[in-house]
């Protein structure tokens, strides 16, 4: 029974019919929800908490997705249980998501897990039943932001750089993004405000206001943003909502706060603690930071130069190691030419000497007798220097002449214990 329900409820959103559908829960029948919820979540799959960002509304059905996974849970308005739609792995990697409802499609936005964050933006596929990456036109910062919401078709992405309690008055930490969800595009928007942002912060769920954001953590109301003046304000006095009563933290204590039209209704272990008017909550407690009406392209010089800069660096080392390249290779060339040149004009100067018949046996004649190598015979001859082909042939010519002027004075033997090899007996009395 439980199968065809799910598949009546995701043709139900495949074919758009909830786009004539207006929300209709109370909140007290969110509370009942997130109560059933927070009990089946907790028994049945994962010991994770639900937050009052984990659920959007759809008519009389509540889509209900736990932080930090990609579970999908239906509530339909009076029922005592959950139904799963989705078919979904725990994936852990989504923690601090931002979650959307947009042109009744579900959207989950940014978020941390595994040690990084991110900016992506995924989609839940009814079909699939799964969760689908939507591919952004521009790129945003890869993590993710401290705060974002849509407002019309826009989706407002404020990012924080290298926070630091010490500098939290650099207008440099913040950069504003905003993805037009129609095109799909992605791109800095100018925005230079002091920084006075809380960080880690969830987007509470609301019902039927057109005029109220409001984030917080832990039940605390932190930031509300005014959508119809575009003003941005901070809590810096606003009492605890629960009137004393201490939660067991993680959410895990069933206090929700619940925003309908122009208030905050405050639910503890089902019963109503407080009505909380948000105008007079905002005159009491809050204090402007900020004014997102006049909210121009960012195309500061320095921005726009950033990129032409390093494309101009990356030219500039290109062509240089180019040039040391071509320079390296003209070098080596010209290098070689010298070399084979220098090693011609030795080769010649070294075939004159065959040619030269004007011998100086001084060094010969002042030998004692004996006996001496073919090397220590080239030394005396004063050609040990030539290549040795050319050396043998230059010794032959200069014995032969030698032998012509005084035979008998040298002679050539066989060495007695290599027979490849001459020794050159000198009989010089």
């Amino acid at each position: 029974m439980r199968f065809l329900k799910q598949i009546f409820i995701a043709v139900f959103f495949i074919f758009g019919f909830t786009s004539k559908l207006v929300a209709s829960f109370t909140p007290k029948q969110i509370q009942k929800g997130l109560d059933i919820a927070l009990k089946e979540v907790r028994t049945h799959y994962i010991p994770i908490s639900i937050f009052e960002s984990d659920y959007l509304l759809f008519g009389d059905s509540m889509i209900i997705n736990p932080i930090g996974t990609h579970y999908i849970f239906l509530y339909m308005k009076g029922d005592d249980h959950l139904t799963r739609l989705d078919k979904s792995n725990f994936h852990g990697h989504n923690f601090g998501r931002s979650l959307y409802k947009y042109e009744n499609q579900i959207y989950a936005f940014g978020g941390y897990g595994f040690w990084n964050s991110h900016s992506k933006l995924i989609k839940y596929n009814w079909t699939d039943r799964e969760w689908d990456l939507v591919y952004l036109k521009g790129q945003l910062p890869d993590r993710s932001p401290i705060l974002s919401f849509i407002d019309g078709d826009s989706l407002f992405a404020l990012f924080q750089f290298n926070p630091n309690e010490h500098k939290q008055d650099s207008f440099e930490l913040l950069k504003f993004y905003v993805v037009n969800l129609k095109t799909l595009q992605a791109s800095r928007i100018d925005y230079t405000q002091k920084n006075e942002f809380m960080s880690n912060l969830f987007q509470y769920q609301s019902i039927g206001t057109k005029k109220w954001i409001i984030w917080g953590v832990n039940h605390m109301i932190l930031h509300i943003y005014n959508k119809q003046t575009k003003e941005m304000y901070v809590n810096f006095s606003g009492p605890w909502p629960f009137r004393g009563k201490s939660g067991e933290g993680q959410h895990r204590d069933y206090n929700w706060l619940l925003i309908e039209d122009d208030n905050i209704q405050i639910i503890s272990q089902g019963e109503i603690l407080d009505n909380i008017n948000i105008n007079q909550y905002v005159q009491l407690y809050c204090k402007k930071i900020g004014d997102f009406n006049r909210l121009n392209p960012y195309i500061e010089d320095e921005y726009r130069n950033e990129g032409e800069n390093a494309y101009k660096k990356w030219t500039f080392a290109l062509v240089l190691v180019v040039v040391l390249i071509i320079s390296s290779i003209i070098f080596l060339t010209v290098k070689k030419k010298i070399s084979i040149g220098e090693g011609k004009k030795k080769v010649n100067n070294y075939y004159s000497e065959l040619n030269d018949h004007e011998y100086n046996f001084d060094s010969l004649f002042q030998l004692y007798f004996g006996v001496y190598t073919e090397k220590e015979l080239d030394i005396a001859l004063k050609i040990y220097h030539l290549p040795k082909d050319i050396r043998v042939l230059k010794r032959s010519q200069m014995l032969f002449a030698l032998n012509k002027m005084k035979p008998g004075f040298i002679e050539r033997k066989i060495h007695p214990k290599h027979s490849n090899q001459f020794f050159y007996e000198i009989k010089n009395f």
